[in-house]
């Protein structure tokens, strides 16, 4: 009986060395380790050439096991020795197994290629944000590079304009801030089909007198001063200077992602200088000449602009894509680009170029942020 006890609390004893050791070192001892997953030297997305795909896996000694078809694989799968390249639309599947460790958890990497044609003839014509619009003159005019009998019109006008354009048919693309449903009907904008090319931060922007006293403003305060609430920057931590707010047109989606976003929907005043048009640049010029005065710009226009205002932070978090990305900074929405139904043939195409991965480095230094790196949480918020 003695034994059997001494026995139970060796036993006893061994289970609970087990189990610090698999807290303190992070080692399952109570099955055998499993073997890293296998990564991609492309990451999944839309692409406009072909791409080369190199295959790895950081346990050492592990072979590599994939498919090209979608299939799951197995060890009866394609052996990878080399980098492999693919010429279309690929969804490739890959494991790595390794004797006396458990096979990896299945990777999966999905290309859409479309590669670019070089024939198109014809023309398109588009109409819409202001916001979008130097984005979307830099791609026509790439797009154009490399089909030279396409003929492309770019012009902006504000989200409404675009989103009503589209919608009469007198043009192909209707660019836009916001979402179809919130300039038009329920009824007309079913009629839209909605293609979502990348993000738009917006930050709030000041007279460079405002912001040598003020850098950083609550959204409770900036609601203030666009409701009319306080007249005063010295109300709101900054200097003895009247309150001048330069506002855009109603049929701007700018300013539609900025109530929406930066002032939780409150109603806004039209402001004491209001833009006749959804002017980037003149908005821009008024609050740089203009004491006192702020307004909103795209993220796009503040990293291009030559006018010379300050950028305000809300809440203590820059309007910057890094903060948009991490869900930290709040104000932004997706650009879209709306087309009556199902877009002809060469408008189909610039759309497919205009989301391309290829083009992402572009579009950051342009002041436009990619959909792809987006956090789960800032995801969720839209």
């Amino acid at each position: 009986m003695k034994n059997v006890k001494k026995a139970n609390k060796v036993i006893a004893l061994a289970v609970v060395m087990m189990m610090a050791l698999s807290v303190f070192t992070g080692i399952n001892v109570s099955a055998s380790a499993q073997v890293k997953k296998v990564t991609s030297s492309v990451a999944s997305g839309s692409y406009s050439v072909a791409k080369t795909i190199a295959l790895r896996t950081l346990t050492n000694g592990a072979k590599i096991y994939f498919t090209t078809n979608g299939k799951t694989p197995t060890t009866k799968s394609t052996r990878y020795t080399k980098a492999f390249k693919i010429s279309k639309s690929t969804t490739v599947k890959a494991i790595a197994v390794k004797t006396g460790m458990k096979t990896s958890v299945v990777s999966t990497f999905t290309y859409k290629l479309n590669i670019v044609p070089t024939n198109l003839t014809g023309s398109f014509t588009m109409s819409g944000s202001s916001a979008l619009f130097p984005l979307a003159k830099y791609v026509s005019s790439l797009f154009k590079a490399k089909n030279p009998n396409l003929s492309i019109t770019v012009n902006a006008g504000g989200s409404g304009t675009g989103l009503n354009n589209v919608l009469a048919g007198t043009v192909d693309i209707g660019n836009s801030d916001v979402y179809a449903s919130e300039k038009l009907s329920a009824t007309d904008a079913a009629k839209l089909k909605d293609h979502k090319v990348c993000i738009i931060g917006v930050a709030a922007i000041v007279n460079p007198d405002i912001s040598a006293v003020l850098s950083n403003i609550t959204k409770a305060n900036l609601k203030k001063v666009f409701s009319g609430a306080v007249s005063n920057w010295n109300e709101v931590g900054g200097p003895n200077q009247t309150i001048v707010v330069v506002n855009r047109p109603a049929s701007s989606g700018t300013r539609a992602l900025f109530v929406k976003w930066a002032l939780d929907g409150q109603k806004d005043i039209d402001g004491d200088t209001n833009l006749s048009t959804d002017d980037s640049n003149a908005l821009a010029k008024t609050v740089s000449s203009t004491k006192g005065a702020i307004g909103y710009l795209a993220l796009s226009y503040v990293e291009s602009s030559p006018f010379n205002f300050g950028v305000l932070k809300l809440d203590g978090d820059s309007p910057t894509y890094s903060n948009i990305y991490s869900n930290k900074y709040p104000v932004w929405g997706f650009e879209h680009m709306y087309t009556l139904g199902t877009p002809k043939a060469n408008v189909k195409a610039f759309l497919d170029y205009m989301v391309n991965k290829d083009l992402a480095p572009s579009y950051e230094a342009l002041g436009y942020g990619s959909i792809s790196k987006l956090g789960s949480a800032a995801k969720a918020s839209r």
